[in-house]
């Protein structure tokens, strides 16, 4: 955030660089637009955009706040270990059918021990019912059953043999 910001009389261009410095009369306050303001209802910060690095960085930025856990790394761990200790606890069995069910339980469990501390944003619980896409793409896709080929596959290499 760089703050306190230096205050500026006045806003000037610096000809020999082409540095753009906008007006501050407080050191703790944003570049805002009166208009933009109002009409946005919504806090701001005005900023001059260069070039295509400046651009990616912005994009990379506005990405990751609107993307950003809220969950910190340790907490996450700590849901899992409770997940983990959740299935740990449950009766052995040695069967490997057992033993590949309580691996899908132990990763469903501790993606649902997560899952249910994290926080959205009220942008994510419109979109979601809304059924707003969460993605944009100029290409048409196509379903592909694996399983299918797999089996083929699979069928012909034993006939093979």
């Amino acid at each position: 955030m760089r703050m306190p910001r230096v205050l500026v009389n006045t806003s000037n261009i610096d000809l020999s660089t082409g540095q753009i410095t906008m007006r501050r009369s407080h050191p703790w306050i944003n570049n805002f637009n009166e208009c933009l303001i109002s009409a946005c209802r919504s806090n701001m910060d005005i900023k001059f955009i260069w070039s295509g690095n400046d651009a990616k960085v912005l994009v990379y930025y506005i990405t990751d706040y609107a993307t950003k856990s809220t969950l910190a790394f340790h907490n996450m761990f700590a849901l899992a270990q409770q997940g983990v200790k959740s299935i740990e606890q449950q009766r052995v069995t040695n069967s490997i059918d057992n033993a590949i069910k309580k691996s899908r339980k132990l990763v469903l469990r501790c993606y649902n021990m997560i899952a249910s501390q994290q926080e959205v944003s009220g942008v994510q619980v419109a979109s979601y019912l809304m059924n707003y896409d969460d993605h944009y793409t100029t290409h048409t896709f196509r379903n592909l059953f694996l399983i299918s080929i797999e089996n083929y596959l699979q069928a012909e290499l034993t006939k093979a043999r």
